[in-house]
């Protein structure tokens, strides 16, 4: 089996391809990096292909398809800024990165008769109400341009492609890249009180986790869409920083703060994201470790 996987230097994508050749799957992935020199190594019974390419670009697609020939792609490559989105000269090109390069991709594995793994966000829905969204919820009205933009990209894979995978997640944190629990510990050592607030609701989402469900996902036959985040419970961002300095062993003053009061973030965030995460189980993928493990193991692995 063979794996194309964008955004492949990102947090999750990188996880996702050490995922994938621990399988022994082949991969190639391919991100935005001018100048990169194309390489490949063989892992064991999987090789891994690096290709630099721009996903906004129709014909540097068409090449990697044509290349790899892929049998499914996990499409991890996203605009995931959400405040730099809200820029109105960014916002062309958030739906240009999120939307149509999602649908061409679609397109594309139509067209060669791939699998396609789509990554969303909880922010496709407003956060209203205490209820968790089911996957099979129609009711998405995002609040911010982010979130607008993935819903467009559902919506482009949907229509392009049937062997299609959407899986909205939440919360990510990963060894390779820019994440709250790195956040808080990098503010711990600054001193003084810490300012969490204590009216988002979700779930942390330890992108090895993930990793290893999507690589399941890209072997299995599962169509439709699905919510991914790690078990143990929802909690809010307050409470997951309280659990990070508990486990870090770090003495530090953390005061809730309502999202409204909260001067520093001015954009639109839902305050209810709780995902029902029963759509994984009741299509028999195992559901992710407990939230809590997975914030010890990446400690530890960060220490």
């Amino acid at each position: 089996m063979k794996v194309l996987v964008t955004g492949a230097s990102g947090m999750l994508g990188t996880d996702v391809v050490y995922e994938l050749l621990s399988r022994d799957i082949s991969c190639c992935g391919t991100d935005i990096i001018p100048g990169a020199a194309e390489r490949h190594v063989s892992a064991g019974d999987g090789d891994f292909t690096f290709r630099s390419a721009d996903i906004r670009n129709l014909e540097e697609l068409k090449g990697l398809f044509g290349f790899f020939k892929p049998d499914a792609v996990i499409h991890c490559g996203a605009w995931r800024d959400a405040v730099s989105a809200e820029l109105p000269e960014n916002r062309a090109e958030v739906f240009a990165v999120n939307a149509a390069a999602s649908g061409h991709i679609a397109s594309l594995c139509a067209s060669y008769g791939s699998k396609m793994i789509y990554i969303s966000t909880d922010y496709v829905f407003d956060g209203s109400g205490k209820k968790p969204w089911r996957a099979d919820c129609r009711e998405l009205h995002p609040l911010n341009v982010y979130g607008m933009s993935k819903l467009e990209g559902e919506r482009a894979v949907a229509s392009a492609l049937n062997d299609h995978i959407i899986v909205r997640t939440a919360w990510l944190f990963g060894e390779n890249g820019k994440n709250f629990v790195d956040t808080m510990l990098r503010l711990a050592g600054s001193g003084g009180k810490i300012g969490v607030v204590d009216d988002q609701i979700g779930t942390p989402t330890f992108t090895k986790d993930l990793a290893s469900l999507l690589a399941v996902m890209a072997c299995s036959g599962a169509r439709g869409v699905f919510h991914a985040a790690n078990s143990g419970g929802y909690i809010s961002r307050y409470d997951f920083a309280k659990e990070i300095f508990r486990q870090a062993g770090t003495a530090v003053q953390v005061t809730p703060v309502h999202t409204a009061d909260f001067v520093y973030d001015t954009l639109p965030r839902p305050l209810n994201g709780r995902l029902d995460l029963t759509s994984l189980t009741e299509n028999g993928f195992s559901a992710l470790p407990d939230w809590r493990d997975a914030l010890s193991r990446y400690l530890k692995k960060t220490d």
